[in-house]
């Protein structure tokens, strides 16, 4: 369910960093410093448990956790991570720590789902826009192998995990498997939307993180997607604006200059969109919402 987190604790950073003037090790783990040439003091100690990167900042007195708190607990991140994981990673890292992660404050959180699919490509390939931003594609040497719709506070990634842990881990997944995926990295995204996630307590607690599955859910369904179209039943005006529209130069040059038509094209052709929805895309939806609510209730 939950995969990179960035998570600020409270409390600063231990005296022991304070204090220190070259690396040193804490409860196990090796901190390195970083130098402030500018002031000549160290910045930073930086280390690592398993993959997870602890920075202790000197000067801001912060004590920072970032990276995949699935990776963290499963050493790998395609399998299933379900919520009663996550409660337990915490506790792991609480323990290794020695400090109550809970109370730390949630920075940035990435949160989705894996799903199995038979028809990676025509997936990958059926995102078009969400709320009137288009996704663009996320490529590997020129292959595509997933859609990204950025946004300043959040991004929303459809892509084949099966060829992401392939080429990083040299691992073949069966069945292939794809990811739908938030990544939020200013909270007040989902603040503003009354989603209360402030501390890693929130995070785990299973009436609040409903509030994220239906976030997820919610994405996709509000997500307009490539959908086969009987022009036969549709008007020379609407015609046109499909014409347009699914023309990427065209669709461009019309944006640029002539920004009134392409509003205007845009309005017709979600109009046409929301009702065309293909069933191949119904089975998708179900899918995420079935897993969703597995990664919850296991």
């Amino acid at each position: 369910m939950y995969d990179k987190i960035k998570i600020l604790m409270g409390g600063g950073v231990p005296s022991i960093a304070l204090k220190a003037t070259g690396p040193f090790m804490c409860r196990g783990i090796m901190l390195l410093p970083t130098y402030n040439k500018s002031i000549g003091c160290i910045q930073y100690f930086d280390g690592k448990i398993r993959n997870l990167l602890i920075r202790m900042d000197v000067l801001r007195n912060q004590f920072w956790l970032t990276n995949s708190i699935h990776k963290f607990y499963l050493h790998y991140n395609y399998d299933d991570f379900y919520l009663s994981d996550a409660k337990d990673a915490f506790r792991e890292l609480s323990d290794i720590l020695g400090i109550d992660v809970f109370t730390g404050t949630i920075k940035q959180i990435e949160y989705g789902c894996n799903i199995p699919v038979e028809n990676k490509k025509l997936l990958l390939n059926s995102l078009v826009s969400y709320k009137c931003k288009d996704y663009a594609p996320m490529l590997d040497k020129g292959k595509r192998y997933g859609s990204k719709c950025t946004f300043i506070q959040h991004a929303l990634k459809l892509y084949d995990k099966s060829f992401q842990v392939k080429k990083q881990d040299g691992i073949t997944i069966d069945p292939a498997l794809c990811r739908w995926e938030a990544a939020v990295n200013y909270m007040q995204h989902l603040h503003k939307r009354g989603i209360a996630i402030h501390t890693v307590a929130d995070l785990v607690d299973y009436e609040k993180a409903q509030y994220l599955v239906n976030d997820l859910i919610q994405k996709f369904l509000n997500t307009k997607k490539v959908a086969t179209l009987n022009t036969a039943g549709l008007t020379l005006r609407e015609n046109t604006a499909v014409a347009r529209m699914s023309h990427p130069v065209i669709k461009a040059a019309v944006k640029a200059n002539q920004p009134a038509t392409y509003r205007n094209d845009i309005r017709i052709c979600n109009k046409i969109l929301d009702g065309s929805e293909s069933p191949y895309m119904d089975a998708v939806v179900g899918l995420i919402a079935d897993k969703c609510t597995e990664l919850l209730n296991a």
